[in-house]
């Protein structure tokens, strides 16, 4: 699987090719720049429109939206309106100046993000725009991808200077890889066409997505357009109630006023709220052996899991408990000068939370117990604090949520243990 590189002007050149036998699509965008990104999120779907398909543009930027700046007919409802509020998807679309292109905003203000991102309505509208070879254009953050209750058949990444190196370094961009979604970056520039194979951080470790610059002719003469006949009825049918069970996808989020606490001795102790994600694997013997490894090389690592879908789970493998981005990024560069991963592997993560299995005195009681429960199938890692005692963890969490998840997945090796969700503190490692 390819992740290919193009430069913005010449999308319009390539997507016939791009958007056929493709329906729903996300684009998404990094630039820091909103201003291009907006403009760039039009020149797709305007290009999509221009080879004679219908075409359908959502603003789902809900908390800060982007895209009626630049609307030929923006209004002030929107997708909001219709999906909490009961509107007529066809009272809410404008019409672009090219007649195959309709525009939905985010209308009114909500604090209830998910309830749209999650709404049963999406499935409908995506059978809908399949039937009648229509497109499905959702411009959304990159945290939005792990509420959205539906697949794309495409994710459109907008990075100005592409990916770099890192490819990619987002880290909801890397999970969507790694849950198979096909993916392209559209640039502000060319980029030199360099070669290099990256590896997917979090995917199945055997896995590589190359990187590779697609020469495609310059932008030309659009095609003669069809007037839309079909989107507003499309879009115009019945709403679905809401579906209430979708998790937060702000990954950053913390629930520490809920969760037991551990006493703190006297002295500076750092909340430690990052990890290195170093891979995610289908298999839990698999990210078991890899635990291990790491383990023998004195690295301290844990796996915890995470709902791949309704049906399947990734194990992901982590290293590390430091306080700050700058400590990840640095603990980051450790492992990747020693070899421990690739030049391009290792995700920060926002991992606030773990399970307390026990405090010790010392470190070598600590580890004696640490190496025991390796041998008993528990990935479980040393904290030390302050005053020379150490805590002995389990898992890396985003959430109390995840935490209950891998509580489930590995109760069969840890069932008997007694342990309490913590949030991490001690001495960084």
């Amino acid at each position: 699987m390819k992740v290919q590189e193009f430069a913005l002007p010449d999308v319009s050149g390539t997507a016939a090719s791009l958007f056929a036998d493709r329906w729903v699509i996300v684009i998404t965008p990094l630039a820091e720049d909103s201003d291009w990104a907006t403009a760039a999120a039009w020149s797709v779907a305007r290009a999509a429109a221009e080879t004679g398909r219908r075409t359908a543009l959502i603003d789902l930027c809900l908390d800060e939206p982007k895209l009626h700046s630049q609307a030929t007919r923006p209004l002030d409802t929107g997708i909001v309106d219709a999906f909490l509020f009961g509107a007529s998807l066809q009272h809410v679309a404008s019409q672009d100046e090219n007649p195959n292109l309709h525009f939905i905003g985010v209308g009114t203000p909500t604090a209830e993000a998910d309830a749209v991102l999650e709404h049963k309505r999406w499935e409908r509208l995506s059978r809908g725009f399949r039937k009648e070879e229509a497109l499905l254009f959702l411009f959304l953050p990159t945290s939005g991808l792990e509420s959205l209750s539906l697949s794309p058949d495409l994710i459109i990444a907008l990075a100005p200077n592409g990916f770099g190196p890192g490819d990619p370094r987002d880290p909801f961009l890397r999970s969507a890889l790694d849950r198979g979604f096909p993916m392209v970056v559209v640039t502000d520039v060319d980029a030199s066409d360099d070669g290099n194979e990256t590896a997917a951080v979090g995917g199945l470790g055997s896995t590589n997505f190359e990187r590779s610059k697609v020469v495609l002719p310059l932008l030309g003469v659009a095609l003669a357009v069809v007037i839309l006949v079909a989107v507003s009825l499309i879009l115009g049918r019945d709403t679905a109630p809401l579906d209430a069970g979708g998790e937060d996808a702000d990954t950053s989020t913390r629930d520490e006023q809920t969760l037991p606490t551990v006493p703190i001795p006297s002295g500076p102790v750092d909340t430690l709220a990052y990890s290195i994600q170093v891979a995610a694997w289908a298999r839990l013997d698999n990210a078991f052996e890899h635990f291990d490894e790491l383990f023998d090389a004195g690295i301290p690592a844990t796996i915890s899991a995470v709902a791949r879908d309704s049906a399947s789970v990734w194990y992901r493998v982590f290293v590390g408990a430091v306080p700050n981005r700058a400590a990840a990024e640095e603990l980051r560069e450790r492992l990747r000068s020693q070899a421990i991963i690739g030049s391009v592997r290792g995700v920060l993560a926002v991992t606030p939370h773990a399970f307390l299995l026990s405090t010790h005195p010392d470190s070598v009681s600590g580890r004696r117990e640490v190496e025991g429960l390796r041998e008993s199938g528990i990935p479980a890692y040393i904290v030390s604090m302050p005053d020379g005692s150490v805590q002995v963890l389990f898992g890396a969490f985003q959430s109390p949520e995840q935490a209950e998840l891998a509580d489930s997945v590995l109760a069969g090796n840890g069932g008997s243990l007694s342990k309490v969700l913590v949030t991490r503190v001690g001495i960084a490692r």
